[in-house]
């Protein structure tokens, strides 16, 4: 379908396109979707005498065309998401034009995303409870332009922008109820979820700098004690044997060696 402005239409013609229009309303989605199938595609003019609400038309068009499809339209795009997700424009709660990403909502918890923002308990030196949430930016927005470069055709998108640092597209918060110091040996080697995933706290962590380890296994090694003085561990793929070659009331030294 070609939109085009047209000036002046002799009347015959006039009630001739209005026979013929009456006739495909009537069938309608047919012949663009017929028993599911999609044999249709929707082309918007561009250049000198476009205007940005044939797109708009378009665009609603072929939503309507594709709503009709049996499974996935071969005359229209589709996007599929995998995982937990939470839709920011539904039939009672939309995003118009121009509007930014986060006019429907702007922050997003447990509530939404269950899994991902799930709360949690973290036990070093101190049992904390952990909370989690995305709040969207304000600089994210639906336009309608050619995207992502002039050389593209017009589409309907979401910018970006180009400042990510002092307008990011979301931010992550993670909060404890309470302080933690993390640097105590009571936090070093504890798990906790963050963002879906779990952690451990690494043992070089300061009072500034945080290490997370995504993979992490804890063995007991002694000398002439119970435990061995030697085991084999497999961390993020890669087989390590980790012995203890010394040890006091104080240190220990320990020597590692990768499957190589």
């Amino acid at each position: 379908m070609n939109f085009k402005k047209i000036s002046a239409l002799a009347t015959s013609v006039l009630m001739l396109g209005m026979t013929a229009g009456v006739a495909a309303a009537a069938n309608y989605p047919a012949p663009f979707v017929q028993s599911g199938v999609s044999d249709v595609a929707i082309v918007v003019g561009t250049g000198s005498g476009a205007s940005v609400l044939d797109g708009i038309a378009a665009s609603k068009i072929n939503d309507d065309l594709h709503s009709r499809v049996g499974g996935t339209s071969s005359g229209g795009s589709s996007t599929t998401v995998t995982g937990e997700a939470y839709a920011l424009f539904t039939s009672s709660s939309k995003v118009y034009m121009n509007d930014t990403v986060s006019t429907v909502k702007s922050i997003i918890t447990d509530s939404e995303l269950p899994t991902v923002l799930k709360d949690s308990t973290f036990d070093g030196d101190v049992s904390a409870e952990v909370t989690e949430t995305i709040k969207l930016g304000t600089n994210a927005r639906v336009v309608y332009g050619q995207h992502p470069t002039s050389d593209n055709d017009l589409v309907i998108a979401v910018s970006l922008g180009t400042v990510a640092t002092t307008a990011p597209i979301y931010n992550a918060t993670v909060n404890f109820n309470q302080a933690v110091n993390f640097t105590s040996s009571d936090s070093v080697g504890e798990s906790f979820s963050l963002f879906g995933r779990e952690y451990t706290v690494g043992a070089s962590s300061t009072l500034t700098n945080l290490y997370l380890y995504e993979s992490s296994e804890t063995v007991a090694l002694s000398i002439g004690g119970d435990d061995p003085s030697s085991a084999t561990i497999e961390v993020g793929g890669q087989t390590y044997t980790i012995s203890l070659v010394s040890a006091s009331d104080t240190d220990a030294t320990v020597k590692v060696t990768d499957s190589a």
